[in-house]
Parts: structure tokens; sequence; C-alpha cells
């Protein structure tokens, strides 16, 4: 008799132990930080919840050049959250040069999730769906509503800026 109880003990520690949810794993209670910026020249990114957020970093007394904005979502819909790439100057004339390169997104919110960007200070972006500049890759994009124009909607893995 008193195994029974011994067993019945150890399987209902097991249920409760399933349904205990430990602080801080759950997803739905932290917000996801879908607005981001990347210094090119430090390659710090930061990332906020709010739009508002990230435009108050960006407006700062440090000065900050937009080079370009990648969308989450199509027709650079601000709404799925987006990232800015910035430095302290604009890009050269010229594609003949790689002003910054990223070969690996992989580890990041943004790999494989770009679907329209937009560029600016003489900028633009050539995008790899490989790690290391390898695979299918766009020629130099100043805008795209849709990258899916270049079969790259949501597949790019590294980058360069020109």
């Amino acid at each position: 008799m008193h195994k029974p109880r011994t067993f019945l003990s150890i399987m209902m520690a097991c249920v409760i132990g399933l349904t205990v949810s430990i602080p801080g794993t759950s997803l739905a209670d932290s917000p996801r930080h879908n607005y981001c910026a990347l210094n090119i020249e430090t390659d710090a990114m930061s990332c906020f919840s709010t739009e508002s957020e990230l435009e108050s970093m960006m407006s700062t007394s440090v000065p900050r050049v937009r080079l370009g904005t990648w969308f989450d979502r199509t027709n650079m819909d601000r709404r799925g959250g987006h990232l800015v790439f910035f430095a302290s100057h604009g890009c050269s004339d010229t594609n003949n040069d790689v002003d910054h390169a990223d070969s690996s997104l992989k580890g990041s919110d943004w790999n494989n999730r770009v679907s329209s960007l937009i560029t600016a200070s003489g900028c633009d972006f050539k995008l790899y769906d490989g790690i290391g500049f390898t695979g299918h890759r766009t020629s130099w994009i100043d805008s795209s509503a849709n990258l899916g124009d270049y079969d790259m909607n949501n597949r790019a893995s590294s980058y360069k800026i020109s």
C-alpha cells in the first residue's frame, strides 16, 4: 500500500513540474524588439520594442547618417519592424568599392527576414542568401518594395553596402 502512494506522489510531482513556468522564459511576457539600428562602424545594434524609442535614439546629439532601412514586410511597411543602418558619414559615389559588409546574419533577428528596403546617403545594398556572400545574390539595390522581385524575400543571410 505504501508503494502506490509513492508512485502517485512521483506522478503528481512530474505533472506539477511540467505545468510550472520558469520566470523570464515566456515569449508572450517579453516584447519583441522589432525596431533596430545598426552602427556599421562599430557593429553595435540597438533594438527597441517601439518605433518611437528607435527614433528617439536616432535623434540624439551624436551625428547619425542613415544609410538605409530594411523592413520586415513588403512595401516598406513599418508595422512589422525595421532595421536602420547608420554611420558617421554616407557611402561613396560608386559601387566599385564596398563601404561595409557583413558575412553572416546568422544569430541575428534579421537573418532571412528582410522583405523590402530603401537606401539613403548614396548607398546601395547587395544581398546574398548564403553566409559568406555565397549563393543567390541580388544586383546593387537602392530601393525595393518587394525583394521577391529579386527572388530574395526573407532570404538574406549576408550583405554588402556600397
